[in-house]
């Protein structure tokens, strides 16, 4: 079963490789019949070939397996031995394999299936494309890391309650299974906002970012500013308790004139989760035991949520859409905020 479910996904996207093989094998029995010579007009009959997937040559095998999706490459794993070790020698999108190399750093944790118990019991289905249709309506370019893991990643794996699946609300207490604060991710449709950019400087201006979480004092970014060189793809935490403004990146510094990125941004999507993942476990372990579930002061998010620029307040959005941001009274806002 599991390798007629990692045929079907993987020869989806390889239609013409699939159509070539079939066609080739397809035709046995009419070229041997064709070649044949008759004996008192009865054409012979020739047995066709039994032929299965693993007679494929390697070559094509590990073409086929270069376009699987992540769910289909995982499954593939169970099919047999050979495969096993065949699926690591694919050319596989080096996102994919950061993915499933995240996946399996996950499972090896000694409390993961602890860590699923809310997840499984709050998961609500979504429409990823339209998800991601959505924000390419605000914007022409996504950050890839981000968009095959919106399209691809396993929903039961959410870390800590960070998923578009998962409820709009504000988390009271962190525990084993979700994380303080709210899962902006989840806001539907999902909103393109901004940051004011170089703040302080005659070059201050809003650039597009996705907000992902708010806790107490902090907010995550997902930028997707493809003009600005280097900052495209990565993730910025912006900390009140370390001097930083809410919806403001980077700070200057106050001494010298130069740009001080307090937080230093994680290289892209993969990067942050891997971090979120590795930080929450080691701080939610206390003793050794694993800390009590209680959901009692957590709160659902309200529509439409308000807006006010750079507020502390976890429910409100810090920034406008990025859609509207060029309208004057924003960019009087980012001018007159304090610096």
């Amino acid at each position: 079963m599991g390798q007629i479910i990692s045929l079907y996904y993987a020869l989806k996207p390889v239609r013409a490789a699939y159509t070539f093989v079939y066609g080739l094998f397809g035709s046995w029995e009419t070229f041997c019949l064709s070649t044949s010579k008759p004996s008192l007009g009865i054409h012979p009959i020739t047995p066709r070939p039994a032929y299965t997937f693993q007679l494929l040559p390697i070559e094509l095998l590990l073409h086929i397996f270069s376009f699987l999706e992540l769910k289909p490459y995982i499954i593939s794993h169970g099919v047999c031995k050979e495969w096993q070790r065949l699926l690591p020698l694919a050319d596989v999108n080096p996102i994919r394999r950061r993915m499933l190399d995240l996946l399996r750093h996950m499972l090896s944790h000694p409390y993961f299936v602890e860590s699923r118990l809310w997840t499984l019991n709050n998961l609500k289905p979504f429409d990823r494309e339209a998800y991601i249709e959505s924000l390419y309506s605000q914007y022409p370019r996504i950050p890839e890391e981000f968009r095959l893991w919106i399209l691809e990643w396993p929903e039961k794996m959410a870390i800590f309650g960070l998923w578009p699946g998962l409820p709009f609300m504000r988390f009271a207490r962190k525990s084993l299974q979700r994380a303080r604060g709210v899962n902006w991710i989840a806001y539907s449709p999902p909103c393109l906002t901004c940051i004011g950019y170089k703040h302080g400087t005659p070059d201050a201006h809003f650039i597009p970012a996705l907000l992902v979480l708010r806790t107490y004092g902090r907010c995550v970014w997902l930028l997707f500013a493809d003009e600005e060189p280097g900052l495209f793809g990565s993730v910025v935490v912006t900390d009140v308790e370390k001097g930083e403004y809410t919806s403001i990146y980077p700070i200057p510094h106050p001494d010298e004139d130069m740009w001080d990125y307090v937080n230093t941004p994680f290289r892209d999507w993969i990067d942050y989760l891997r971090h979120r993942w590795d930080n929450l476990m080691r701080s939610v372990r206390l003793d050794g035991e694993v800390p009590s579930e209680d959901s009692s002061q957590d709160k659902a998010i309200e529509y439409p949520v308000k807006y006010s620029f750079g507020i502390g307040v976890q429910h409100v959005l810090p920034s406008p859409p990025w859609i509207v941001c060029g309208q004057p009274q924003f960019q009087e806002e980012l001018r007159q905020h304090p610096q």
